[in-house]
């Protein structure tokens, strides 16, 4: 079995429940939330619990579950139904309207999964990460029902689920990399950096000259553009990070220069001997009223 998470449909539910509802071999097997009736009663309810969270961009929910060749005939309403209640439990959508739609129509069995992404309480449906999460999701639920097969080869195998995974990890390491605490500004330093979460970079060169092209990440056997890591991770992109970097680096030395020991000390050395004339005086005047004293006491004493 392999999963397809449908892009987001900006029109509602009403084409895309006509497409699966009203085909010629197609079934609901299950639905909750709503009442059955026609494609567009249906998905006036789907809409309805959709846009009570005006906050939801894109409120509509549609996935595919995709069975093997040799699985045709071979399941029935329930196996499948329990099959896709499993999946909707593993991808956390709970607690919201969906229906559940079998096709017979191709050689492969199907299903399709409408849901609402605004809950019963009008609270949005946490769907990050919603492919990691889908491919975790097909993998158990394979091995659960044996769902396996030797013919199976699609995106969604687990090569695939180790290419996005290292993709991630890549995209992690780079941010933290040139953006994080300790911002590097050149590309020996980043190399250091993602060599120790074992990320290696190769560089594109133009033809027969020295000029970099452009930049690639490679982990686990994975080889990656920057530009698809992120837009922000192409060779020059990062160049410009370098750039901004460093230029941040230089006004923090000049905003705070560095004080040596050495010249304050030198300054309170320079402070004390500007003010020695005057404590020379002061300690001349001290001794001429200490020796006028003790003059007067003198003079007391004869006269008694």
């Amino acid at each position: 079995m392999v999963a397809k998470i449908i892009p987001n449909h900006a029109s509602g539910f009403a084409n895309i429940c006509a497409y699966t509802i009203d085909r010629e071999k197609a079934k609901i097997i299950h639905s909750e939330g709503i009442r059955l009736g026609s494609s567009q009663f249906i998905a006036e309810q789907l809409n309805m619990y959709a846009n009570s969270n005006n906050r939801v961009k894109y409120p509509v929910g549609h996935i595919v579950l995709s069975f093997s060749k040799e699985l045709n005939g071979k399941l029935s309403d329930n196996v499948q139904k329990f099959i896709a209640m499993d999946y909707l439990t593993k991808m956390n959508i709970k607690n919201t309207a969906f229906v559940i739609v079998a096709h017979s129509d191709k050689s492969n069995p199907h299903l399709h999964i409408l849901y609402s992404k605004s809950d019963y309480n009008s609270q949005k449906i946490n769907d990050s990460h919603s492919k990691l999460r889908s491919l975790k999701s097909v993998n158990e639920l394979n091995i659960k029902y044996n769902l396996r097969t030797e013919t199976i080869n699609s995106p969604f195998t687990d090569s695939k689920s180790k290419y996005y995974i290292a993709k991630k990890e890549i995209k992690y390491a780079i941010q933290n990399a040139i953006y994080g605490k300790n911002k590097v500004n050149n590309w020996n330093d980043l190399q250091k950096l993602l060599s120790l979460k074992g990320i290696h970079i190769e560089f594109k060169i133009k033809g027969n000259s020295n000029e970099i092209q452009g930049v690639s990440f490679s982990k686990d056997g994975f080889r990656f553009k920057g530009s698809e890591v992120g837009c922000e991770f192409s060779f020059s992109k990062i160049e410009q990070t370098f750039q901004a970097n460093k230029e941040t680096s230089n006004s923090l030395n000049n905003n705070f220069p560095i004080i040596t020991m050495e010249s304050e000390y030198d300054k309170s050395k320079e402070r004390s001997h500007s003010f020695s004339p005057f404590l020379d005086l002061a300690s001349g005047i001290q001794l001429e009223q200490e020796d006028e004293n003790q003059r007067k006491k003198r003079k007391r004493k004869f006269k008694y």
